[in-house]
């Protein structure tokens, strides 16, 4: 059950750290999520296309592992824990490029 835990704590942070990004590089996105009052899969989608146009093609591929481990970890529980674990890389450096910014 910490694996289920660990996945749903990555993909939150992971969540977090592009909205927290996209209110600074991607503002339009940001406040299309205010005005909707959630933010939607096809606004972080949205978000990561420009953080990605910015930051590089990494962004994209820490945020694919992190959608990855929500969808199939959490939602589907098809994953063992070596997958997890392999992606978890991922997603912390996602989480700490928002920290640097």
């Amino acid at each position: 059950m910490a694996i289920a835990g660990q996945k749903i704590k990555e993909h939150k942070a992971a969540e977090e750290a592009v909205k927290d990004l996209a209110e600074v590089h991607a503002a339009d996105v940001s406040e299309e999520a205010m005005r909707k009052g959630r933010w939607t899969v096809r606004l972080l989608e949205k978000a990561i296309d420009r953080l990605t146009s910015e930051f590089g093609e990494e962004v994209e591929k820490n945020w694919e592992a992190a959608w990855f481990l929500h969808v199939e970890g959490f939602h589907e529980t098809r994953l063992a824990i070596n997958s997890v674990k392999r992606r978890l890389k991922y997603v912390k450096k996602l989480v700490e490029l928002e920290r640097n910014f």
